[in-house]
């Protein structure tokens, strides 16, 4: 590895390292990713990785916007349907531009997987990994047949037929959240076990 190499790395951690503990902090204290941070993180990783190494698709311009893109797509779906923050989409457009498609793939997997066990272990904590459940299929289920402004096309009786721990219905466990919880604590998490695995 060349030494503008190890200088960009360098660079390319502090970053992602200092704006994840950001992330993390304003997100525990506010439930909100500010656009302070993300805006100047997706600006600045897009024109870094244009210096390194111009238009390329190595870690240049092309690489940083198709990690833009691919790292954040996920969020920006769950988003679409309704569920997570602009503000985590945001964040993770900014780990994309400066991480490119290679890092941020391993960044991208290792949140996911994070996010998803810690909400099954947020679920049996509170004893609602049941609702957990259910809520997932339902959830499911409505995407996959519900069209935007009409009404719930599930038929009444499969809504009806599995009720929540507190003897709610299903089909009303979905609208309820499991537990309101911080997701920039996990992309910080996600990035420190995506580069280590990366960098393995």
């Amino acid at each position: 590895m060349s030494n503008m190499d190890m200088q960009f790395e360098l660079v390319r951690w502090l970053v992602l390292l200092a704006a994840g503990v950001v992330a993390a902090v304003t997100d525990l204290r506010t439930r909100r990713i500010p656009n302070w941070l993300t805006f100047p993180m997706v600006l600045s990783g897009l024109f870094v990785m244009l210096l390194v190494d111009g238009l390329g698709w190595r870690q240049g311009l092309g690489d940083s916007f198709l990690g833009l893109v691919t790292v954040s797509l996920p969020f920006l779906l769950v988003y679409c349907l309704g569920g997570g923050g602009a503000g985590d989409v945001k964040f993770m457009m900014g780990v994309g531009a400066w991480s490119g498609v290679d890092l941020g793939m391993y960044i991208l997997g290792s949140v996911l997987v994070l996010g998803a066990g810690s909400a099954i272990v947020w679920a049996l904590v509170r004893g609602q990994f049941r609702a957990l459940w259910y809520g997932v299929v339902a959830e499911t289920a409505r995407i996959l047949l519900h069209r935007r402004g009409s009404g719930p096309t599930l038929p009444a009786t499969a809504a009806a037929t599995k009720a929540g721990i507190d003897g709610t219905p299903a089909s009303a466990a979905v609208d309820k959240p499991v537990g309101a919880m911080a997701f920039a604590p996990l992309m910080l998490g996600g990035i420190v076990l995506g580069g280590a695995v990366f960098h393995a």
